[in-house]
């Protein structure tokens, strides 16, 4: 992401002992929304799948589990994914790249899809659609 020209903020563990994600997901979820709307958020796990759940429970937050680079832009045209979350022991690291590349050249629609973020902000608040 630097190499993009990208600023980068770590939330991560720094080491290799055994760690609890709920913790940095929820982390970067709130730094990601703080920082809204030029803000994107990276999260890393094991299956990027454990990872994404709690991000997903910071409201604002709309996480993605991207394993391909068609999961990953339309994550960003469609559902305005604000955070992309990878598989470490699933995915390689050509396979982030591309994912990160097609999310970063995709922008968010409007119409229908604006119209659906809208009603998922409304279940970070409980209102009823």
């Amino acid at each position: 992401m630097k190499e993009l020209g990208h600023t980068c903020i770590d939330h991560g563990c720094g080491g290799q002992a055994r760690v609890d994600y709920p913790e940095f997901a929820a982390a970067v979820g709130h730094a990601t929304v703080a920082s809204e709307p030029d803000s994107l958020g990276i999260l890393v796990c094991g299956s990027g799948v454990g990872i994404a759940i709690p991000a997903n429970k910071v409201p604002g937050v709309r996480c993605v589990v991207a394993w391909c680079e068609h999961v990953a832009e339309y994550g960003r045209r469609h559902n305005h994914a604000n955070v992309l979350a990878f598989g470490a022991d699933l995915q390689t690291f050509t396979t982030v790249k591309r994912c990160l590349d097609a999310y970063l050249a995709a922008e968010p629609e409007g119409g229908r899809h604006a119209e659906r973020v809208r009603m998922i902000g409304g279940l970070d608040r409980s209102v009823a659609f």
